[in-house]
């Protein structure tokens, strides 16, 4: 088995998936900075638990070009001032000619040593040195028991973003919460902690419990038509919807 190492050269190999195997890691190399063994030092990036999706629709006439951050799960594009999001609020308000259209940041430009930013469409994540879009999503496929409440439970959608190769050992070695237990005839002659102690407190727990008495309602944020200073209180108790409408 061997590995293959190669370099995103510009911004026309950007648009990247997720190997259907993890046959691939994606990693942010600085080639200016490498460890005593000669190792480029970097951050990897790779998927997490849960879920690897992206936006399945495609060529949508609502979405139009206003969610091109949507098509891959991860994009590298060199760092810009002038691009500063993926997106923008108003995209919607006209989706074929969107404020923010995400597809034009790949112009071709270099990522060889380039700064660039990694993001997912929740994060941006700012790489010295290029820029990257990552998505993070589920799919979710209608189940009864999403009734009357839809429960997800399995709405898990993460990544890993760490160092690599910046190091030159286990950091784990050097801290004091370890034990080590020394071994005669297969029992325990000795257990050294170095010098870590278990912790001890006193806590009363009666200051968790929650003031169910306080409670007064559901806040409910109004969407269409939309106004940024109204809410509506609903309180079971109460029979209805209050507050202002």
């Amino acid at each position: 088995m061997t590995i293959d190492r190669t370099f995103l050269a510009s911004e026309d190999e950007g648009k990247l998936n997720w190997d259907a195997n993890n046959n691939v890691m994606y990693s942010v190399v600085n080639k200016e900075a490498v460890n005593p063994y000669g190792e480029y030092r970097s951050y990897k990036i790779m998927p997490a638990t849960g879920n690897r999706n992206h936006l399945t629709i495609q060529n949508s006439t609502t979405l139009g070009k206003s969610a091109n951050w949507a098509t891959h799960h991860l994009y590298a594009v060199q760092q810009k001032d002038t691009e500063p999001n993926s997106a923008y609020p108003y995209n919607g308000r006209d989706p074929n000619n969107p404020v923010v259209d995400f597809a034009k940041f790949f112009d071709g430009d270099s990522l060889d040593q380039e700064d660039i930013v990694i993001t997912t469409k929740l994060t941006t994540f700012l790489f010295p040195p290029t820029n990257s879009y990552m998505n993070l999503g589920m799919h979710h496929i209608p189940d009864q028991s999403d009734l009357p409440n839809t429960v997800f439970t399995s709405a898990v959608s993460s990544m890993i973003i760490a160092p690599q190769n910046a190091l030159v050992g286990d950091p784990s070695r050097s801290t004091i919460h370890q034990t080590r237990l020394n071994l005669v005839n297969g029992s325990v002659a000795d257990a050294l902690t170095f010098g870590s102690k278990q912790p001890t407190c006193s806590f009363d727990m009666g200051r968790t419990r929650p003031r169910l008495e306080e409670w007064t309602g559901e806040v409910y944020e109004v969407k269409y038509p939309y106004e940024p200073d109204a809410q509506m209180i609903a309180n079971p108790g109460q029979g209805g919807l209050g507050g202002i409408p």
